[in-house]
């Protein structure tokens, strides 16, 4: 009786001790971040330096975006098939940079990387940064992301902070048939 209360106890403190973070990365491996800063409308995070696959997105069209994804799907797959697995990690990016679209996937820490890529995967290196971020509800779409990154905008703007102006990301942590959806905009701080 004694061990069944132990571990029943021991699993409700775990649970009082995890972060709204680990409960939208569904348990798998995300960007490690620290929280600096609590703004109105916005955080301001630390990330370390990360790794993504990105392949482009040829336009803002739904039918694109799946594209998009059935490559880097494709392009995972492949690999697995050869021993060098990326698994399914969250969140996934739409970064936007002067009308272009780029879909990535987060590789994470210790993860064997292919050697060879195709022409359309490539593999993405960004830097430890400062990042504003606005977190939002409702289903991802281009749309959503676009109108978020106006408020972010507006949000940077009124608290007097510099900010990158040539590109946004708009972060996914849920399957885009979930009932519910966790999703951000980042803008890096200039």
């Amino acid at each position: 009786m004694g061990r069944p209360l132990l571990a029943l106890a021991t699993l409700f403190a775990v649970a009082l001790c995890s972060d709204e973070y680990e409960t939208y990365c569904h348990g798998l491996t995300c960007p490690s971040y620290q929280l600096i800063n609590q703004h109105e409308g916005f955080e301001e995070r630390s990330y370390t330096a990360t790794q993504w696959i990105s392949t482009n997105i040829e336009s803002d069209s739904s039918v694109e975006v799946l594209a998009a994804n059935g490559r880097l799907k494709s392009f995972c797959s492949n690999n697995g098939e050869a021993g060098e697995i990326i698994s399914e990690t969250w969140p996934v990016l739409i970064s936007v940079s002067e009308n272009r679209y780029f879909l990535q996937w987060f590789v994470p820490p210790g993860t064997a990387v292919p050697a060879n890529f195709p022409s359309s995967v490539t593999l993405v290196s960004r830097p430890a940064a400062t990042v504003y971020v606005r977190v939002f509800g409702g289903t991802p779409s281009l749309k959503n992301g676009n109108d978020n990154n106006a408020l972010l905008r507006g949000d940077l703007d009124r608290a007097s902070v510099t900010y990158d102006h040539s590109e946004y990301v708009g972060a996914g942590y849920d399957s885009f048939f979930s009932v519910t959806h966790h999703n951000e905009v980042w803008i890096r701080a200039a």
